[in-house]
Parts: C-alpha cells; sequence; structure tokens
C-alpha cells in the first residue's frame, strides 16, 4: 500500500486542487468574519466604546442580570459539594428552576465565563456580540448551501443579524431568543442526512435538534413543526429507499428524544425536589392541550392585575395579543424596529413563487409568519399593542388559533413573535434561492444592494412622521441603558454579612436587585427568596456560597410589624403618619436580617409620582431624620452621562426613568439629570444601641 506522501507525489493536481480548496474556504471564513463583525458592532458599538458603563438592553434588564448572578452563585456553590461529574451537570441544567428561569445553557456556557474572563458589566455586551456574529455565521453555512456565491450567502446572512426578533429580544434582553445558531445549522444537516442517509449525519441532526430545544425549549418546538414538513417533502419528493427511511428516523429520532430528555429530566426532577408551590405544567391549570383558543372579547375582558388563576391565564393570552406583529410588517418600514427588512419581501419572497426550487422554503416561511401574526389579525403601526382589525363586530381569527389547540406546546408560548425565529431561518434560505438565480457580476451587485439595504432599514426613523422631531432620523436601534453603579455599593464590600433596607420597595426592584448582583448583601424583601435555593443547599452545603444565599433568602418574620408601614410609605407616602413608627420592630428586623443601612432612593418617588418625586423624597429622608436622630449621607445614586449615539437613541417626549421596567409620562427635559440617595447607617442609632440586640463587641 503507498504511503500518503506518495499519494500527494503521484496525484500533484489532486494535492493542489485540495490546498486551493483550503485556501478559499479559509478566505471566504475570513471574509464572513470581517462582514458579520461589522454589522454585530454597528448594532452594538455605543456599549462596546463603553463596556464599563452602559449595556445594551432596558426594561428588565436589572431583573435578568440579578438572575444570571443567582445563578452564578449557584454553580460556584455546587463546586462545593461532593458529587460526581453527571450529578454535578444534571444539577446545574436543573438550576433553571431555582429561581423560574427555564432554558440557562446560554448563562452557563456564555454568561458564567465571560463574566470570570472580562467581568462585570463587559461581560454582558460581549456576550451580546458573540451572539450576533454567531448568527450571521451559522446563516452564511444555510446560505451557502443552496447558493455556489459567497457573496449572494453573505448578502442574505446580514438579516440573521439584523431583523425585528434580534433587535426587539436584545432591548428586552431575552439572549437565548436571540440565539439562532442551531435553527440555521439544523435544516443543513437534516438535508445532508436526507440525502445520504447516513448514521453519521442522521445523529448529527438529532444533536443540533437538541441544542435548539435546549437552549430554548420553543425553539426545539419550532425545529420539529420544520422536521416534519421537511419530512413529508422529502418522503414525497424523493421518495427515499426503505432501509434509508428506518436508518435515518431511527438515528435521529433517538438521538433527538434521549438528548431532550437529557436536558428535560433534570428540569422536572428538581421541580419535584423544589417542595412547596406550584410549578412547571402545574401553574396555569385551566390552560391543557387541545382547547380552543377563546374569543376575542373573553380576553379583553381580563383584569390587569389577575386575582385568580383564570385571570391570570386570560392576562397571559393578552401579553399574546400584544406581542404579536400586523401583518404588514414584512414590507410596510413605518413599523420601526419591529418591520422586517423590505428588502427580502422584494427580492426574495415575491421571486420565489417563480421558482420550483425555493417552494419548500417559501412555504416554511408563509407558515411561520402566519404564526407571528398571533390570534387575532393585526394591520398597521397602531401605537396600541392590543388594537385589533374588526369587520364590523368580527375580529379575524387566524391560523395562531389552530397551532394553539392543536400543537402540543404551543398553548405555553404567550410570545407568538418569537416564531419569526424559522421565519428569519426561512427568509435566508428563499433569498439566497432567489438571488442564485441571476448570473454574472449582476448577481455580485443585487447581493449587495441586498445586503446593504437590510442592514440600513431599522438605522433610518421611517416610524417617525415628523423629521423635526429627535432623536435625528438616523439612529442606532438598539436600546442602551447607562450602568454606573453608585460609589456607596462600590465600597461595600462583598463578602460582608451586613444587610440594607431600601425605600420605596416595589416599584424599583428591577435597579435594585442589579445593585444586589453587585454589592452580594441581603436586601429587604428583594427577589432572593428560598424556593430560589436549590434544594441540595437549601439547608445546608455549598461551601461560603451556599452559606450565603441562604442568609440571602432568610425572609423576615411572618408577622413583620414593618411590612405595612413600609409598603405604605413605598406607596403612597404623603399619607403616613410617623407616629405610628414602630422602632421595635426595626430593632428587630435589625437583627434577624443583620440590617445596617436604611437607603432612600429619590429615583423610586419619580416612579411613584413622576411630577412630585424630588419633593416625595426630600419628606421622606427629613422625617426619617427626625424619627431616628441621624443624619443621611446623601449620595448619587443615577445620573444622565453623554456617550457616542446618545442622541440618536432617545426622544423628546415621555422619558424612562433609568432602569425602569414601566415608562414615565413626563417629557424628558423636564427629568432631573441626576437622582440622589440617602442612606442611614442604623448601627449609630440611638435605640440601637440601648437595646438588648446591640452587642458592643460585635458592633
Amino acid at each position: 500500500m503507498s504511503s500518503p506522501l506518495e499519494d500527494d507525489l503521484e496525484n500533484p493536481a489532486d494535492q493542489q486542487y485540495k490546498n486551493a480548496h483550503i485556501r478559499r474556504v479559509f478566505f471566504e471564513f475570513l471574509m464572513a468574519m470581517v462582514v458579520f463583525s461589522t454589522l454585530s458592532i454597528a448594532l452594538t458599538w455605543p456599549a462596546m466604546l463603553h463596556s464599563s458603563e452602559i449595556l445594551l438592553g432596558g426594561g428588565e434588564l436589572g431583573g435578568w442580570m440579578w438572575r444570571h448572578w443567582w445563578h452564578f452563585e449557584e454553580v460556584k456553590a455546587l463546586y462545593h459539594e461532593d458529587v460526581g461529574f453527571l450529578s454535578s451537570l444534571e444539577s446545574m441544567i436543573g438550576l433553571g428552576r431555582f429561581p423560574e428561569t427555564g432554558n440557562i445553557l446560554d448563562i452557563l456556557l456564555l454568561s458564567y465565563p465571560l463574566r470570570i474572563w472580562v467581568g462585570f458589566p463587559a461581560d454582558h455586551n460581549v456576550k451580546i456580540f458573540i451572539i450576533l456574529l454567531g448568527n450571521g455565521l451559522s446563516a452564511y453555512v444555510l446560505a451557502r448551501s443552496l447558493t455556489d456565491s459567497p457573496y449572494v450567502a453573505l448578502g442574505v446572512s446580514c438579516i440573521a443579524i439584523i431583523n425585528p426578533l434580534v433587535i426587539q429580544d436584545i432591548n428586552k434582553l431575552g439572549l437565548r431568543q436571540v440565539t439562532l445558531w442551531w435553527l440555521f445549522l439544523f435544516p443543513v444537516f437534516l438535508n445532508r442526512a436526507g440525502r445520504t442517509g447516513s448514521v453519521g449525519d442522521s445523529v448529527l441532526s438529532g444533536i443540533l435538534f437538541t441544542l435548539c430545544a435546549a437552549f430554548y425549549w420553543f425553539y426545539g418546538l419550532f425545529a420539529g413543526m420544520f422536521a416534519a414538513i421537511w419530512f413529508v417533502h422529502w418522503f414525497w419528493k424523493d421518495k427515499p429507499p426503505r432501509g434509508i427511511l428506518i436508518r435515518f428516523l431511527t438515528s435521529m429520532g433517538t438521538t433527538a428524544m434521549i438528548g431532550c430528555m437529557f436536558f428535560l429530566l433534570p428540569y422536572f426532577s428538581a421541580g419535584e425536589q423544589g417542595g412547596g408551590g406550584r410549578g412547571g405544567s402545574e401553574a396555569l391549570p385551566e390552560l391543557t392541550f387541545f382547547l380552543p383558543y377563546p374569543t376575542y372579547d373573553t380576553i379583553a375582558s381580563a383584569p390587569q392585575r389577575p386575582t385568580n388563576y383564570r385571570e391570570n391565564v386570560l392576562s397571559s393570552l393578552h401579553r399574546g395579543i400584544d406581542s404579536s406583529w400586523p401583518a404588514d410588517f414584512i414590507i410596510d418600514p413605518r413599523h420601526g424596529v419591529l418591520a422586517f427588512p423590505a428588502v427580502v419581501f422584494l427580492l426574495g419572497i415575491v421571486p420565489a413563487i417563480f421558482q420550483k426550487r425555493a417552494r419548500f422554503w417559501l412555504l416554511i416561511w408563509f407558515i411561520f409568519w402566519l404564526g407571528t401574526l398571533g390570534p387575532f389579525l393585526k394591520i398597521g403601526a397602531q401605537k396600541d399593542t392590543s388594537e385589533v382589525f374588526q369587520i364590523g363586530e368580527y375580529v379575524v381569527r387566524l391560523p395562531y388559533c389552530f397551532m394553539f389547540q392543536w400543537i402540543p406546546g404551543m398553548s405555553r408560548m404567550f410570545a407568538p413573535y418569537r416564531l419569526a425565529s424559522m421565519m428569519v431561518v426561512a427568509s435566508v434560505a428563499v433569498s439566497a434561492i432567489s438571488l442564485n438565480a441571476y448570473s454574472g457580476r449582476f448577481r455580485t451587485i443585487i447581493a449587495f444592494v441586498f445586503g446593504a439595504t437590510a442592514v440600513l432599514q431599522p438605522f433610518y426613523r421611517f416610524d417617525l412622521e415628523n423629521e423635526d422631531l429627535q432623536p435625528e432620523m438616523w439612529r442606532i436601534p438598539t436600546q442602551v441603558s447607562g450602568m454606573k453603579i453608585p460609589e456607596w455599593y462600590q465600597k461595600l464590600d462583598p463578602n460582608g454579612w451586613e444587610g440594607i433596607i431600601e425605600m420605596p420597595l416595589e416599584q424599583q426592584q428591577d435597579l435594585l436587585c442589579a445593585y444586589q448582583s453587585f454589592h452580594h448583601r441581603k436586601v429587604y424583601r428583594s427577589w432572593a427568596t428560598t424556593p430560589a435555593i436549590p434544594p441540595w443547599i437549601r439547608d445546608s452545603g455549598g461551601g461560603v456560597y451556599g452559606k450565603r444565599l441562604r442568609w440571602l433568602a432568610k425572609e423576615p418574620p411572618r408577622e413583620d410589624p414593618l411590612r405595612d408601614f413600609l409598603t405604605e410609605l413605598s406607596r403612597v407616602p404623603s399619607n403616613v403618619d410617623f407616629s405610628t413608627f414602630n422602632k421595635e420592630g426595626l430593632l428587630m428586623l435589625m437583627n434577624r436580617g443583620s440590617y445596617r443601612w436604611l437607603v432612600v432612593h429619590e429615583r423610586g418617588y419619580y416612579l411613584v409620582n413622576p411630577n412630585e418625586g424630588s419633593i416625595l423624597y426630600r419628606d421622606v429622608v427629613r422625617r426619617f431624620e427626625e424619627i431616628l436622630e441621624i443624619e443621611a449621607l446623601q449620595q448619587i445614586d443615577q445620573e444622565n452621562f453623554e456617550w457616542p449615539g446618545k442622541t440618536r437613541q432617545f426622544p423628546v417626549g415621555p422619558a424612562w426613568v433609568p432602569w425602569a421596567s414601566q415608562e414615565v409620562q413626563r417629557p424628558v427635559q423636564d427629568m432631573p439629570d441626576r437622582y440622589f440617595m440617602a442612606v442611614f447607617d442604623l448601627y449609630s442609632w440611638k435605640e440601637w444601641r440601648q437595646s438588648d440586640y446591640y452587642d458592643s463587641e460585635r458592633f
């Protein structure tokens, strides 16, 4: 038998071809990296330039930051448990229940290592950049499997990075929904398995299906819907031999089933161990499979604040109406960041109607586009997201109602727009086939025009009718939040054991819990509760990290003497009579919860009343100073600061108080440039030093 070297010498032409192929693939990959890195930076550049000061996203940003930190602490606690590798892996996957987070593979595989390598808050921005870059490269693999032109593949793959699904979920911090890698790769290897019929390709398809589901369960559901349609098409068109059919189904099906069970069992076993409370599918008992979608009037009658399970279900279904997209979002750029690149419809979808090769992908695109429209038809860029299209008194029902009833699992999803994930995949495929029909230099030109148009559309304010309004007509479509931890929190030792009572309660939990992820101190009535701790470290174990989690989750006494007073002071402070302040109750809280500081936030009272926030804040601080006989330390909490591109993001109009999950109906120019916080050191309180709880050696 000849050696490989002898083969190379005997076949120099073959070796030259291989070398040329390797060089071509390398330069093609390098070109794709440059293009997609540039697009990812264009979408995130303010945060990239100021990664230690601002964060991409808003709304529930503080809540997600807190969840990430809590899961990081759980992972560290798990290191101190004497369990095997498989048990550790099972436990980490099950952490998605404590607290309720769902799929957390993106947290374990991306967020946790990045927190160690680049620190907070840069890790969050770098994670988004990596996800976007991965989207582009994965889409390029799909597009390249459908066209022989790298320029066409580059042009159509721009959709994977800049589209309304990605932009909306970056702004809302649904980063696992932004991760479309596996959805792009799954069809590539599914087609390959159908073509070769090999066990290896079938197993690889099953693994990719598992990854779709493991990163986000509903993406696994969408991949399953796609696979079912693909299988019918494959069986009808290719009529595969029985042996290939059986080998394909058994190999892929077994791999997918084992893979999904591997991720599902720890999740549900963790729920069974959790004890107390409802979880999983029991959380909404009225909402089961195969029930018809309720009428619009029934859902519209649901109260904004549900008081029972039925109202809770209807309220969740109402979110489905709000989050569904109008039918014309594929062609009307006035939908702003929710508008799909119109060039996809014009140069991708319309030409595909006349190409037989594209019709399968056209069907996929059409089905999932219908899904994004939700249960009832909406048309136009309305301000009211719950406004539906009516013919007289009749509300037009859409195929999503059928999906909700007859596709198992769909009744648990209250965000129809996420069906756009598979629509984005189909858009890349359809557009690649459509543009591939052109030839010569014109194909390269049309590919460039396609990509450039798709990229530029969301950066222009088509949704502003008055061009004189700010921000400027060219804007950054991603939301950015200022991230400057107040100096007082930075000076706290994260390993300390003294807690904080922060006021007002309720309204500003997002920001306060984000602060907690930095200072690691106990916060009165925060999200850290006993059910948020995994069962295996709930009572003991986990080393110092497990001990801290249990301390953070230690709840106030059942008969909390200050609960009603502090709640009323947080809601209607002007109505509170400070003569009813229970000093003994505060002493008991300080002793039981190791609370040392009382912090009052001006920002929180702007959320209570945007027009009197400063007045309410100063009044509460003054009355605390009088009753505690302590002078508060005034510190800057949040303040406006400049960064490149800021003027292209925030319009003059109703303002968002920094890191608020609700909109404050007050013009930006009337809001303060900075918000203060007042810090009371309760260990200097005379009543505390004279109480039985005080230990001079300890304090």
